[in-house]
């Protein structure tokens, strides 16, 4: 007699239960070292992001910066939103 097993549901549960696993395979992996300089590489990216939107006239940093989170935003929506129903145009220059 054979029988057929539905392997799919032989795994580790990767769900709520579980997360501590899932940290524990990355500390395992790049170790608390490795963590750290990720996230601090992360966060030096995002400084960095912040910059070049301060220094593009046409956004605005929305809210401080925490962690690796940048929030911005188009400014003056409107004139763009009525430029581009009058025209079909959104003024980016393709290659």
């Amino acid at each position: 007699m054979w029988v057929l097993l539905a392997l799919q549901h032989w795994q580790i549960p990767l769900g709520r239960r579980f997360r501590s696993l899932k940290l524990w395979f990355v500390l395992r992996m790049y170790g608390v070292r490795g963590l750290q300089e990720h996230i601090r590489k992360h966060i030096r990216l995002s400084h960095q992001f912040e910059d070049l939107v301060l220094q593009d006239e046409r956004f605005e940093i929305c809210a401080e910066v925490v962690l690796g989170l940048v929030c911005f935003r188009l400014k003056n929506t409107f004139s763009f939103i009525k430029s581009y129903s009058q025209t079909g145009q959104t003024g980016a220059q393709s290659e």
